[in-house]
């Protein structure tokens, strides 16, 4: 099965983003990217993304503050580290890094340059979807490391790590992971981070349970089940008969593309630059 160059390189562009498609090498493609023929979008989901009247941090308070600090108090904590602060488990998941996402280009540029010249912070890498920075502090024997992701703006059809934190969460694919932290400057009542989740989040994380809500891809999503499913989390059936159906319903030729860019032929050539490439790009579908 060979495709056109003009096939290739849209997809891996845009291709799992929608009922076909996949990115290529090009971080981060464009909104504009056109769509392969026959391919169509993903309808958006209704925002079940719900603001908490009381303040929901019960644990790491003094880590959160940090951040917002380094910051310069803008930015919003999304995914697991938020999840992990909120959690009303007894023993939470304990995430390995912090996820930073911003409103636009102008918040991100504005965290970026104060996280580059903060002289207790160093790059550890840096790629198209985010750059992990590593904040390190020593006081004799005090001793504090914190690991931080600033998540690069991004909008690629509904791929989205931009914009309102409602947005940002909607585009995450469990309930368990829409959730977040504002800074207190968002906060007009009063001078404590402002936090959101999903409106059944409290209800899966007490249970430790995996409801899907939104797919970009159900390969990625299946594999990031078995991540969380390792972690200790459940899944039921149905909640997996979602990844079959959302497959089922993508138009052939999504899953001839797919199956092609997962294939030893494609590693053959050039301009897919490999399944590698097409792993890859799935394993990081999701920013949380």
């Amino acid at each position: 099965m060979t495709y056109p160059t003009s096939i290739l390189t849209t997809s891996p562009a845009v291709f799992a983003m929608s009922k076909g498609g996949l990115r290529d090498g090009v971080y981060p493609p464009t909104p504009t990217d056109p769509l392969p023929d026959g391919i169509e979008m993903v309808e958006p989901v209704k925002s079940e993304i719900v603001k908490s009247a009381y303040d929901l941090i019960v644990r790491e308070r003094d880590t959160v503050d940090l951040i917002f600090d380094l910051s310069g108090g803008q930015g919003m904590i999304c995914g697991s580290f938020a999840r992990y602060c909120m959690s009303t488990l007894d023993e939470p998941i304990v995430p390995g890094d912090i996820d930073l996402f911003c409103t636009d280009q102008k918040m991100h540029d504005f965290i970026n340059d104060r996280f580059e010249k903060h002289p207790n912070m160093t790059v550890r890498s840096s790629s198209q979807i985010e750059t992990k920075y590593e904040y390190s502090l020593q006081r004799g024997f005090y001793k504090r490391s914190l690991v931080i992701q600033l998540i690069h703006p991004i909008e690629i059809h509904n791929m989205v790590s931009v914009g309102p934190i409602e947005t940002i969460l909607d585009n995450f694919d469990f309930t368990v992971a829409k959730c977040g932290i504002l800074p207190p400057l968002f906060n007009a009542v009063g001078g404590t981070p402002v936090s959101f989740t999903h409106k059944d989040f409290f209800e899966h994380d007490l249970e430790n349970k995996l409801v899907i809500t939104n797919t970009h891809c159900p390969i990625s999503s299946m594999k990031r089940v078995i991540k969380y499913t390792k972690r200790g989390y459940s899944i039921t059936s149905k909640e997996l008969l979602k990844l079959f159906k959302d497959y089922e319903d993508r138009g052939s030729k999504w899953k001839e593309l797919i199956t092609w860019g997962l294939s030893d032929e494609v590693d053959q050539d050039q301009e897919s630059r490999g399944s590698a490439k097409w792993n890859d790009f799935i394993d990081h579908m999701y920013l949380d």
